[in-house]
């Protein structure tokens, strides 16, 4: 799971970076930045609607960077359906 995480986190960054820094134009950093506070709220926790939100968002950041010529996160949904 951890390695999971850390593939996660890696990948949803550089979007969070951009958003963070004013610079997301697309909002795909607002939800990279969404998903991974819902993420950190589900380990905390352990609330199945927490992880539920966490690829809400996650699909949405995807969409955005499919969309916009990215690679998009649809590998990371296969790893965070393992953890469930």
């Amino acid at each position: 799971m951890l390695s999971s995480l850390e593939t996660t986190f890696k990948a949803l960054l550089p979007a969070v970076g951009r958003f963070l820094n004013g610079e997301d134009k697309t909002n795909e950093g607002y939800h990279a930045y969404k998903a991974i506070t819902w993420l950190y709220k589900y380990l905390v926790t352990s609330h199945s609607e927490h992880l539920a939100n966490f690829m809400r968002e996650l699909a949405e950041a995807d969409k955005i960077a499919t969309n916009n010529g990215g690679r998009g996160y649809k590998a990371l949904m296969g790893y965070t359906l393992k953890w469930g």
